[in-house]
């Protein structure tokens, strides 16, 4: 695990559950819940209520609050407790918690990157900051959606400052791995043509799905997942922009996933809940872009 400066190091319980391999935990239903999406970010934030076992789309940070501080199980049965967790993609993992926020960032972005490869591929703890506890003090306004899109932008803004100022610097191929990364953004339904992005960045197909597992920590293909959830995201905040009620079946398709039981396969998976969920009315979508 890459070392972070010990003075950043956020206080956390660590222990063994005896019920290793099982990370089973109680289930809630939050009483509100928001998500604002970001040009490459989006933040789940939940009043109440627990995180079903499920598999992290990209890297990030989870959020409880200073009295109430979020404890996540992964896939080993470890359970941490602290009040802001760092969150590598790929990780499986559980939590519970009187309230969360869940901040998930490009897996390619210097934030991301930074975090996916510090963590290596796990969870650890982190401390923001005493300038950054406008979320874990009073995260109220962001569970009911009543943050505005700029100061949810401004924090997300002061977040990665501190982070780029605590984290190791992403690698030089990154630059070179994005061009690959807008093209693969924009592949609608279909398979990756993996051949004609290696000749994009002059590579070949092998070299580049190596380099991009390695850099990235992720795989091409659930890179292009990450992106359609955004994209899925867009739609719902879209819809929701209207005054219309969030359709999951438009908001899936919109997305580029093949068809909506792939799409609710995709956030069941990584998100532990059903479309129907994300799409009911006590979910508020916020376009903070």
């Amino acid at each position: 695990m890459a070392a972070i400066a010990e003075a950043r190091l956020g206080s956390a319980l660590v222990h063994d559950d005896s019920r290793r391999g099982q990370c089973v935990k109680r289930r809630t239903e939050p009483a509100a819940i928001s998500v604002y999406l970001g040009d490459h970010w989006l933040i789940y934030s939940g009043s109440s209520g627990d995180f079903d076992y499920s598999e992290q789309v990209s890297p990030g940070l989870v959020l409880g609050s200073q009295t109430a501080p979020v404890e996540v199980t992964d896939d080993r049965a470890r359970c941490i407790t602290a009040e802001c967790l760092l969150h590598a993609a790929g990780q499986w993992s559980s939590a519970v918690c009187a309230g969360v926020v869940v901040v998930y960032l490009d897996p390619l972005g210097p934030c991301g990157n930074a975090i996916q490869h510090c963590v290596a591929g796990g969870i650890q703890a982190w401390d923001p900051g005493a300038d950054l506890t406008w979320v874990t003090a009073a995260p109220g306004a962001l569970w009911l959606g009543a943050a505005s899109p700029s100061s949810v932008r401004g924090w997300v803004q002061s977040l990665s400052q501190r982070l780029a100022a605590d984290l190791p610097r992403p690698s030089p191929v990154v630059q070179r791995l994005r061009r690959a990364a807008d093209v693969l953004a924009r592949e609608e339904i279909g398979r990756l043509h993996v051949a004609s992005l290696a000749a994009d960045v002059g590579w070949s197909a092998e070299h580049l799905r190596k380099e991009f597992r390695r850099v990235a920590g992720v795989t091409m293909s659930r890179y292009q997942l990450w992106r359609r959830m955004l994209r899925m995201v867009a739609s719902a905040c879209e819809q929701h922009g209207r005054g219309e009620r969030v359709d999951a079946e438009a908001m899936i398709l919109d997305a580029g996933f093949y068809d909506v039981p792939h799409g609710g396969r995709a956030i069941r998976r990584h998100f532990g809940i059903t479309s129907s969920d994300a799409a009911a009315p006590r979910v508020h979508f916020i376009d903070c872009r």
